[in-house]
């Protein structure tokens, strides 16, 4: 695939917003810079792979697709993908700012990355923020990463969200509520696995919850084996539907799936 040079413009990495500060200008940008500001805001820091990711899929259902169209299918793909994932973050925010205000804190400070804590491949600097060997934002941790993608799982998906309904949709929002107001004293990772439990033990699927949760790719990226090491523990205890299901995994289906196995954080 041909490599688009993508606009950030003012965008502040890992800033969560969708259209941000342009509002309804936004819409009237060129595709590239759409998408570029929008990775900026979800903190991604392998846009260009996303973008290539989505446009292979694309080409998979379209073989007959030329180059401009796959490359420009996958940067809409990945456009969506990053704004959706933005509001539900920014709705979980929103909601924690409301009900549990300790939680909103913690969900939204910085976290100090560990020394010997480092991404496990290279990284486009032109991507990353001047920080980003020493902290990460909000939305780079796992939890940032995983939190939106499992309510949206619960939300329903499928080829153009054939499973979403409204119902499905209702549910979900419930539970984030009532997941953040049973968390008064307790943590990101702690709510973020309960959340992950609650989407799991509706309608979303186990395995699918599993794969934002312990994201190899967010650990290749971030080098946070600490924060997953910490994650798995909870599930263990906390999260008897998920964990259920990771357990009946062998090391290789983890990997093939692209689930972090315990090994990879010992």
């Amino acid at each position: 695939m041909v490599r688009i040079e993508l606009g950030f413009g003012e965008r502040e990495f890992a800033d969560g917003k969708t259209f941000g500060d342009e509002g309804s200008d936004f819409v009237g940008l060129p595709l590239p810079q759409q998408v570029g500001r929008m990775s900026r805001s979800h903190a991604c820091p392998v846009a260009y792979e996303v973008i290539e990711m989505f446009g292979q899929k694309y080409r998979v259902q379209h073989p007959e697709a030329t180059q401009e169209e796959t490359t420009r299918a996958g940067m809409e793909m990945a456009l969506a993908r990053y704004a959706e994932c933005n509001f539900v973050w920014g709705y979980v925010l929103h909601r924690a700012q409301i009900l549990n205000p300790r939680l909103y804190e913690q969900l939204t400070t910085p976290a100090a990355r560990e020394q010997d804590e480092n991404p496990d491949r290279n990284l486009d600097k032109t991507l990353l923020p001047p920080d980003f060997d020493k902290e990460m934002r909000p939305l780079s941790t796992p939890m940032g990463y995983f939190i939106p993608r499992v309510v949206i799982e619960e939300f329903g998906r499928g080829p153009d969200n054939e499973d979403r309904t409204a119902e499905r949709i209702q549910r979900a929002l419930e539970a984030v509520d009532r997941v953040i107001s049973q968390n008064e004293n307790a943590g990101p990772k702690f709510f973020g696995i309960g959340l992950a439990e609650e989407m799991a033990e509706m309608d979303a699927n186990p395995r699918m919850v599993i794969e934002h949760t312990l994201a190899r790719s967010i650990l290749q990226e971030e080098g946070c084996r600490r924060t997953f090491r910490i994650l798995l523990a909870l599930m263990e205890h906390l999260a008897p539907t998920l964990w259920q299901e990771y357990s009946a995994m062998t090391a290789e289906q983890r990997k093939e799936a692209g689930i972090i196995d315990i090994e990879d954080v010992a």
